[in-house]
């Protein structure tokens, strides 16, 4: 196959990854307000996380059914053409979870922390001591001042307000 066909699929998909995180970065910078029934701040996942769920399980299928078209029903073909759809279904799946599951909720008190598997932590304002940006992971680490620690993701919409009322709190950044 030649090369030079490539060349234009891979810059292009470069190009739409970069335009993706900068909305993503973008949107995390959002202003915030309270929630009316409880007083709270709610910081909610990115909507591109539901896409990408749904995208991904898309793809899953879009995979399976040109692989039934194109190679047919011998054995070995259905086996791999299943293994790859399920990952996509599963991978798909999962980040639909955390896109719906996973927000932070916080007050002049305490912040809550729920995550994907529906369990909820709440730290109060006074036990933490740092809040640790780790790129690499994409989260921010908070550690309280007994080395407990905690991670959210970095992509929460508004997460800049909770990390300005930190500052504001004397909690190193």
């Amino acid at each position: 196959m030649n090369f030079w066909i490539w060349i234009p699929l891979v810059l292009s998909l470069g190009v739409l990854n970069i335009i993706l995180l900068y909305l993503l970065t973008k949107s995390s910078q959002k202003s915030i307000s309270a929630s009316e029934e409880n007083g709270f701040f709610q910081l909610k996942m990115n909507k591109a996380y539901l896409f990408l769920g749904y995208g991904l399980i898309a793809l899953g299928g879009l995979f399976a059914a040109v692989g039934l078209v194109k190679k047919g029903t011998e054995i070995d073909t259905l086996i791999i053409i299943s293994c790859v759809f399920l990952f996509f279904l599963l991978l798909g799946f999962w980040i639909i979870v955390y896109f719906k599951r996973h927000f932070v909720e916080f007050n002049a008190d305490k912040i809550l922390i729920h995550n994907s598997f529906r369990k909820t932590q709440a730290i109060n304002w006074d036990e933490l001591s740092l809040i640790k940006l780790n790129h690499f992971i994409n989260t921010y680490r908070l550690v309280c001042k007994d080395k407990k620690t905690y991670s959210i993701n970095q992509q929460l919409i508004g997460i800049s307000g909770l990390i300005h009322i930190a500052k504001g709190k004397a909690i190193k950044t």
